[in-house]
């Protein structure tokens, strides 16, 4: 009973002393989730409609759309997303029989709420790593208003759900270095989560596993995660039609993960630079959009910032693309100059590392997968408050949040208006 007070006492403590952090969580809890309901409310329906157009950025919206949604869609691409379908879909038609709403409408909602989980998560995982609380609100707000989450936390698409699971991985190794480590139960949904949502996240499970516990246990975690996706993954099948085996389908007429080779090393990249241009500035600040011909339909056209070029966007987006090269500059010399948090920042490093090393030659579209490495691109520009220069990476990281949010929502609605004025009138 004693015990019991004590801890009750604790729970309070922690509560009062994280008052103010709670309050700021749950204010960028609830602006992003409204600004990702709002901002996929401005999206033709043309996007969850019209199978294999990818008008959104080589996208699958309207595949991730249906397998959100309906059971009976074709999830063949559960062979890289080995459960996404069986988290979202439950969740998607309980939302449409308990508020009796259409199925576009609980997407939607679903998408918000992984938009709001996801920026909470930023902050927090930005408060872990040693930023005082001003410090780690800006740069949330700079995830938030990023071109990545702009584009992506409002349309239907697995990296959202991706991306959260990486940062929870991130936080369960930030929470070890501060000496209050999770327990192996943890590791383990990070390693389903970030196996089950997306295979190659894994990456960073592993290493959050490895970098916080001992090797034997961290062995264990990953085989538990690996077993248990595994079983998910063949046993979701009585409840999902058109579902193979995340390995690979031992059923004829469905995908292969074989078939990924076919992403390998893609001429429509135009090469290392432009990924590397992709990878480190339009996931951040959105460039000016073009229109790419759409492989192997003719007429047809998407939208594609492959072949743009940085510093392409309004004013406000040349200003705050620039003070972002500098910030990411700083921030890499920090990682390198601080000398606390190694295991965090050999975390962060190795998980960047992978994620550039695989998109390097993985894809046609970088800016498609950029949900999974902006986290960790904010994250190692955010270390530079962590140094004598702190003032003036505020200063610059609060123009950048402003710059940011007035060029990438003015490209956003762009975009939008392209969807009904230049696709929709074509959609057969």
């Amino acid at each position: 009973m004693a015990r019991n007070i004590m801890n009750f006492m604790d729970i309070r403590g922690d509560i009062a002393r994280y008052r103010g952090d709670l309050y700021l969580m749950f204010s960028l809890l609830t602006v992003a989730a409204f600004g990702s309901f709002f901002l996929s409310g401005q999206l033709n329906k043309v996007l969850v409609s019209s199978f294999g157009l990818d008008f959104w950025f080589h996208s699958d919206t309207a595949r991730v759309f249906w397998n959100m949604s309906d059971p009976a869609s074709d999830h063949g691409r559960a062979t890289v997303h080995p459960l996404f379908s069986l988290f979202t879909t439950p969740v998607v038609l309980s939302l449409c029989t308990i508020l009796d709403t259409d199925r576009l409408s609980a997407v939607r909602m679903v998408i918000a709420s992984v938009a709001g989980v996801w920026a909470a998560m930023m902050y927090v995982l930005l408060r872990l790593i040693g930023l005082f609380r001003i410090d780690a609100l800006l740069f949330s707000c700079l995830a938030v208003f990023s071109s990545s989450a702009v584009f992506w936390l409002s349309v239907p698409e697995t990296f959202s759900f991706g991306s959260v699971s990486i940062l929870f991985a991130l936080i369960l190794l930030a929470l070890s270095t501060r000496g209050r480590p999770a327990g192996e139960g943890f590791f383990v949904l990070a390693g389903i989560a970030t196996l089950g949502f997306t295979v190659t996240n894994w990456m960073v499970g592993l290493a959050a596993s490895f970098l916080s516990l001992p090797w034997k246990k961290a062995v264990r975690c990953n085989v538990i995660a690996l077993l248990s996706v595994a079983f998910f993954s063949y046993f979701q099948r009585y409840f999902l039609t058109y579902v193979p085996f995340f390995i690979g389908s031992f059923d004829k007429g469905f995908a292969s993960s074989s078939d990924e080779v076919d992403f390998l090393f893609m001429k429509e990249t135009g090469g290392p630079v432009r990924i590397l241009i992709s990878f480190f500035y339009h996931s951040i600040i959105m460039p000016g959009i073009r229109y790419a011909d759409k492989m192997n339909r003719q007429n047809w056209e998407i939208l594609s910032v492959q072949f743009s070029q940085p510093l392409s966007g309004n004013i406000a987006g040349i200003i705050a693309g620039a003070l972002w090269l500098i910030l990411l500059a700083i921030g890499i010399w920090a990682m390198y100059t601080v000398k606390k948090d190694r295991k965090i920042r050999l975390g962060i490093f190795l998980a960047l590392s992978g994620q550039l090393a695989l998109h390097l030659i993985y894809g046609d579209e970088t800016f498609l997968y950029s949900m999974h490495y902006v986290p960790l691109l904010i994250i190692i520009a955010a270390y530079g408050t962590l140094t004598g220069l702190r003032k003036f990476v505020l200063g610059a990281v609060f123009i950048v949040c402003i710059g940011a949010a007035v060029n990438n929502l003015m490209q956003f609605f762009w975009a939008a208006d392209m969807l009904t004025i230049h696709f929709f009138p074509k959609v057969p």
